[in-house]
């Protein structure tokens, strides 16, 4: 039987009984309790998977979602989910509705939701209450003609495409007719936008390439509601602009009450000014300095609380996002270096959101991993970035959202459950198995958010559960370089006491006192902190995680 001991005192052994243990975790807590190099924050929180509330998808790794929804679809006042579903070829998948039972879990509904007919190849779906009767229609992008479907109040729709002006087919002059669907055009987005101030949603498309005869890239469109629901075909009123477009972000970028545009390009972006009555001026040479990019996601919203929206651009293809802030009057300041983290991935999807109800716009962003080729990446962790209330962003991913690899390609954040924190659904890409990548893994994946503040026992075991899976994989082999003695013993020794206290902690969660629970945390947190004595027992990525972990929990308290 061991015994350690250390400046803190006796630390105990394996053989000491329940209430030795308390006071020990007692002495500790009189300790001052130490955060380590970060000051504590408030709002902590941690994402659970519940993904196994969502019906299961046999299709899953053949297809690839690229967009879902949350929307009270049905009426009855919680957030149900629309998926979109397409491929990386021309091969349709059948999209799906799911009817949430009002406590975050989800059947599957779309037999009777849906209106019958082939399947397409989806890329969006928006909705708004088109016709003016109270409820929320919607407009699904394909690759090929796009879908109006018009809601009867109970999570039934029609179809009403016929109201939906469809674009003229490309080709040469002469060229015969017809031409295969996904020849007319490959719609990226279509979104709502009451852009010519009239009371009713008119929507935007946002088109690639129709292969062959589109390259470098398609008109975008912009069609007018008539506030019944049917849309007519404009001319004149968005520049032209041919671009390899993925999509709009819209908002007020200069302060004059109505909803300009930010065209999102692979390629470079463009600034649209509304003059009031839905005619839009590219204003780009004098409000955003850009260069050709990436970029799959922009994002309008203030991030730095001044009352005014900035510009969030996500990017693909290995390059850096970029943060642009607004100086009230529409005019954009790159502030990347200063603002984000750097990371080069591929990026799909931004959303700006509360996470952690602190008040200010945090950012979740959904990535397929490194390019490779067609459709193929390699797959990686999505991050979180948490905002310090002025738009400076620190990545907040571990321990708090979910470290698996995958290839996200959408996200959606909405209060599921009812409990007044927003929670996740992640879509991704499954597709065929390629030589070289993980095998695919398309099921959508849900979040339930846990926030810190109302349910602190449960984010202390949580971080417990943690912080023993790590103590537990420490190898005390010093040839493995994650234990700081040159003697094998002395690290498994060390490792004892680690795993000691991870004990307690996993153990104590459900009942033990908080400043017990805090006072193991704290004691582990000097172990691997080269603040504070004795010298750090643990080095590398494993002991940047059991810190990252004790500050999560002495955070999570304050």
């Amino acid at each position: 039987m061991h015994r350690f001991c250390s400046r803190d005192g006796w630390l105990g052994t394996a053989a000491r009984n329940g209430a030795s243990r308390l006071a020990l975790l007692t002495v500790v807590a009189a300790a001052p309790v130490v955060v380590g190099q970060s000051e504590a924050r408030a709002g902590e929180f941690y994402l659970e998977d519940v993904t196994a509330r969502l019906p299961v998808d046999p299709d899953a790794n053949i297809k690839d979602t690229l967009d879902v929804d949350l929307a009270d679809i049905d009426g009855d006042g919680d957030l149900d989910m629309f998926v979109v579903d397409g491929s990386g070829s021309v091969t349709p998948f059948p999209n799906k509705v799911f009817a949430n039972d009002g406590h975050g879990n989800f059947t599957d509904v779309t037999a009777t939701a849906l209106p019958p007919g082939p399947p397409a190849n989806s890329t969006e779906v928006e909705f708004a209450d088109i016709d003016g009767d109270g409820d929320l229609d919607a407009v699904v992008s394909n690759l090929g003609g796009n879908q109006l479907l018009v809601n009867d109040g109970a999570g039934h729709f029609s179809d009403a495409s016929a109201n939906l002006a469809q674009a003229v087919p490309p080709g040469p002059p002469g060229f015969s007719v017809p031409f295969p669907p996904f020849f007319i055009e490959i719609s990226a987005e279509a979104r709502f936008a009451d852009v010519d101030g009239d009371g009713d949603p008119d929507i935007l498309i946002a088109n690639e390439n129709p292969l062959p005869f589109g390259p470098p890239g398609d008109f975008n469109r912009l069609l007018l509601n008539d506030g019944s629901g049917v849309f007519t075909e404009t001319q004149g009123r968005l520049p032209v602009s041919i671009n390899q477009s993925a999509g709009y972000a819209v908002g007020d970028i200069d302060g004059d009450g109505d909803l300009d545009l930010i065209e999102v390009n692979i390629g470079a972006n463009n600034v649209f000014i509304n003059d009031g009555a839905g005619y839009f001026t590219d204003e780009t040479a004098t409000r955003l300095v850009t260069s050709p990019r990436s970029t799959r996601k922009g994002i309008l919203a203030d991030v730095d609380h001044d009352g005014d929206l900035d510009f969030f651009e996500g990017n693909s293809r290995n390059e850096q996002n970029r943060l642009f802030l607004n100086d009230g009057t529409g005019v954009f300041t790159d502030v990347t270096d200063t603002h984000l983290p750097v990371r080069l991935d591929t990026t799909t999807d931004v959303d700006l959101v509360d996470i952690d109800l602190d008040g200010d716009l945090d950012a979740y962003i959904t990535n397929v991993g490194d390019f490779v080729g067609g459709h193929g990446f390699i797959g990686d962790q999505d991050q979180i970035l948490l905002n310090d209330g002025a738009g400076h962003y620190t990545d907040g991913s571990y321990p708090r959202g979910d470290d698996r690899s995958g290839r996200g390609t959408n996200a959606e954040w909405g209060d599921i459950d009812g409990d007044g924190d927003p929670d996740l659904v992640v879509a991704n890409s499954g597709g065929t198995d390629q030589p070289g990548l993980p095998p695919p893994d398309g099921a959508e994946r849900l979040y339930v958010n846990h926030t810190c503040d109302t349910e602190l026992r449960a984010c202390l075991g949580f971080a417990a559960g943690l912080v023993s899976s790590e103590v537990g994989a420490l190898d005390p082999d010093p040839a493995a370089g994650v234990m700081t003695s040159p003697h094998q013993a002395v690290n498994e020794a060390r490792q004892q006491v680690l795993a000691f206290f991870a004990g307690q902690l996993v153990s104590g969660a459900p009942q033990a006192p908080i400043p017990a629970l805090l006072a193991g945390f704290v004691f582990i947190q000097r172990r691997v902190d080269g603040d504070h004595p004795p010298p750090d027992w643990v080095q590398g990525a494993a002991a940047d995680r059991l810190l990252i972990l004790s500050t999560f929990a002495v955070d999570a308290a304050h």
